[in-house]
């Protein structure tokens, strides 16, 4: 505890069980979670309040400022400020009260990105080969870029001879035909101004043992 300012401020802090980054979110009211470390007996919390922002200052909730609310409550919280917007990102905080009424320091600012909703695909699906390629032009320092990828069966994003990503055998397995899962990379350190080189490579996986489909990608940036 600072003796000075109150206890100490949140930690751990999650976005739908997810730590940052999180990225491509697809639900209009997340829930936020985080937990409290305090070495003194018999201390818990009984308020908190949440400051969500567009800005990564968080200097205040011009998205959602959740008030002082009452309550012990530290999981799942939902969102309930102005609606959230497809590819745009958030920053977030929280502080909390304790049982002798004392309240913390705000928590670092936390990040989560809302992908994209599902009118807000512009892409459309192409495919049958193992390998595509292709080339874009920035003509300045990108701020903010995401891809937003579904590769059928598996897939591999390169951008600029850098693989995107860790995952392997990605996307997850899923009943095809109704449902496909995508992958958010943020992919602003590696663009370049100039040209860029966009690769993926394609594989067959249950997409073509189960369903006997043809391989095939949608691929967004923004």
């Amino acid at each position: 505890i600072n003796a000075e300012y109150g206890p100490d401020p949140p930690q751990g802090l999650r976005v739908e069980y997810n730590t940052e980054p999180v990225l491509g979110l697809d639900i209009v009211q997340p829930r936020f979670s985080w937990y409290l470390f305090d070495v003194r007996k018999a201390i818990s919390q009984t308020a908190y309040q949440i400051l969500v922002s567009k800005f990564n200052s968080v200097i205040s909730g011009d998205v959602w400022d959740s008030g002082v609310v009452r309550s012990s409550q530290s999981t799942f919280i939902q969102f309930a400020g102005l609606p959230l917007e497809s590819d745009t990102s958030y920053f977030w905080k929280v502080r909390w009260w304790d049982t002798e009424g004392k309240v913390s320091n705000y928590s670092s600012v936390a990040q989560f990105d809302i992908g994209l909703f599902e009118s807000d695909w512009k892409a459309d699906w192409i495919g049958g080969h193992n390998m595509l390629r292709t080339t874009f032009y920035l003509p300045s320092s990108a701020l903010r870029a995401r891809a937003y990828i579904v590769g059928l069966g598996y897939s591999e994003l390169y951008i600029n001879g850098q693989k995107i990503g860790r995952e392997l055998l990605n996307p997850g397995w899923t009943a095809y035909p109704s449902r496909v899962l995508y992958t958010t990379h943020d992919i602003t350190p590696v663009l370049r101004v100039g040209e860029n080189v966009v690769g993926v490579l394609l594989g067959n996986g249950w997409y073509h043992l189960g369903w006997n489909g043809t391989k095939s990608l949608l691929l967004q940036l923004s």
